[in-house]
């Protein structure tokens, strides 16, 4: 039975891990290398069939179409599909089968019902919201300005089918297409009748080559442990240079965001851990709930500061590491210093 806890102790660490490492490298999505085109244009059906085509039998879904295998290169054709700024913080998670048994499993934890702001709300105890944050909800936006002229923004394709952004397709546009995008943006998410993009898929360092080489933390063994049971992901995009590949169109809706945070406690046992809420991009007053929430939320359960914050553009949280800014380029050293209390914190919850 003991062995049955660690063991799902570690299953959540490599997640919680894989989510660390993803947020300090969310402005690497803009550094990368143009891909030459290898094949002709596959048509994509939906949102769902591009995850089923990257994630096989992973995916946690019945299968929306026939299996069309995707490689890095080829030319992706989608159509009635949304773009938007916020973006999925840990991209396919949500769609995987691991995703859906957290989210489950999160759900069933429900701590009671809070009058908050004329609102109530129905809340999850820590444990989970962060089994819930952990199953890859949660969005993120970055600043505008990092990239270069042809990898400027990184975005999200949503459809109506899955309106939400959690469950996106991640893209990375050139300055020409975000300036097109912000033409047709000013009251939702512009429709996309059609794109053409060039699909990008690449593979990771292992953690334990990455951290050292990066910010140079170091890792302990009950962590090197945990991280077999990485979700290893596929870090995947599509990039979309032109604008003359983008047919756009004017939306007046939004599909819905997961404003969310990691942050540190008072517990030492429970050194961090998670909040999230949802909320409407398009309704500053349904974000401004949702920032309001999270800071209740970690009052409530003995939060001392904000790690995390999940607005690049118009910081939300007083927190540790901002999205302000690349945090590997930016803010190593508080980086490093986060890497190594997450370390403890593991070593603490496995011996």
């Amino acid at each position: 039975m003991q062995e049955i806890v660690k063991q799902n102790t570690e299953k959540f660490f490599a997640v919680v891990w894989e989510d660390v490492i993803g947020y300090l490298k969310l402005y690497d999505y803009i550094k990368l290398k143009l891909r030459p085109v290898v094949s002709a244009p596959k048509s994509v059906d939906s949102v769902s069939a591009f995850w089923y085509s990257l994630l096989g039998s992973r995916f946690a879904q019945k299968p929306p179409s026939d299996f069309v295998p995707l490689r890095d290169g080829d030319l992706i054709r989608i159509k009635n599909v949304f773009l938007s700024e916020w973006s999925p913080k840990l991209p396919g998670q949500v769609w995987t089968v691991e995703g859906r048994q957290a989210y489950t499993e999160g759900k069933k934890h429900i701590l009671g019902n809070w009058s908050f702001n004329s609102q109530v709300y129905q809340v999850l105890d820590p444990e989970g919201k962060s089994s819930v944050v952990s199953a890859g909800y949660g969005s993120v936006r970055i600043n505008r300005g990092y990239g270069t002229t042809n990898n400027f923004m990184y975005m999200a394709l949503t459809d109506k089918e899955n309106w939400c952004c959690d469950h996106g397709i991640p893209v990375v546009v050139s300055e020409s297409v975000y300036n097109s995008f912000q033409k047709y943006a000013e009251r939702g998410a512009p429709w996309i009748q059609e794109l053409e993009g060039v699909l990008h898929i690449n593979d990771d360092l292992p953690f334990k080559e990455f951290i050292p080489k990066a910010i140079g933390a170091s890792l302990s063994s009950e962590v090197e442990s945990a991280l077999r049971y990485r979700p290893n992901l596929p870090k995947c995009y599509i990039h979309i240079v032109s604008p003359l590949s983008v047919k756009f169109r004017y939306n007046d809706s939004h599909p819905t965001a997961t404003a969310w945070t990691m942050f540190e406690r008072e517990y030492l046992q429970e050194r961090f851990s998670y909040t999230y809420s949802n909320f409407d991009p398009s309704n500053n007053e349904s974000l401004m709930q949702a920032v309001a929430f999270l800071k209740q939320y970690a009052k409530q359960f003995g939060g001392k500061r904000f790690v995390t914050d999940f607005d690049g553009q118009v910081p939300r949280l007083e927190s540790t590491i901002s999205l302000e800014s690349n945090p590997l380029e930016n803010q190593k050293h508080k980086s490093a210093q986060f890497i190594q209390q997450c370390d403890e914190w593991v070593i603490s919850s496995l011996r």
